[in-house]
């Protein structure tokens, strides 16, 4: 979520779907949902959604060896960093 001008807002969600059609549902679900129940958000309007499909980006990175997919590293788990 930022801060595009005074009021104004833009919030952004993964969804995991077997479509954009599907991810882009679930999205305005999820945000109107968040509008009707929560105070802060009760005078707010949705203005648009829409989503962006990335999945060659992600099946590329699941074909590179040792990877899994991940872009990050996991975290160590026997730290207090974790």
């Amino acid at each position: 979520m930022h801060l595009l001008e005074a009021g104004s807002l833009t919030v952004s969600l993964y969804v995991m779907a077997p479509s954009l059609v599907a991810a882009e549902h679930v999205a305005r679900a999820v945000t109107q949902s968040a509008l009707a129940h929560e105070p802060v958000f009760r005078q707010a309007l949705l203005l648009g959604c829409s989503g962006a499909l990335v999945a060659e980006y992600y099946d590329r990175l699941l074909e590179l060896p040792g990877h899994g997919g991940r872009t990050m590293r996991l975290p160590v788990q026997d730290t207090d960093q974790s």
